[in-house]
């Protein structure tokens, strides 16, 4: 079972962290330090855009994940 999720582990990762950056800017940036310039919007923005990536190469991941954990006991 844990070999099927490891190819959308990043996406999830990405997703969650989006959710979480978006939450905090819309609280008022109190929880994540932002480095000057940057907004939590924008980290959140950043996380959508590689789970967005990531889903568009989802079928060479699941390949690529099959082919690592194959190798391995």
């Amino acid at each position: 079972a844990e070999r099927t999720v490891v190819p959308i582990a990043g996406i999830v990762l990405a997703l969650e962290l989006a959710s979480r950056y978006l939450a905090d800017h819309l609280d008022g940036d109190w929880y994540f330090a932002v480095d000057p310039g940057a907004t939590t919007r924008q980290r959140a923005q950043l996380q959508m855009r590689r789970a967005v990536r990531q889903l568009d190469v989802l079928d060479d991941l699941r390949e690529r994940a099959e082919n690592l954990l194959s190798t391995r006991p």
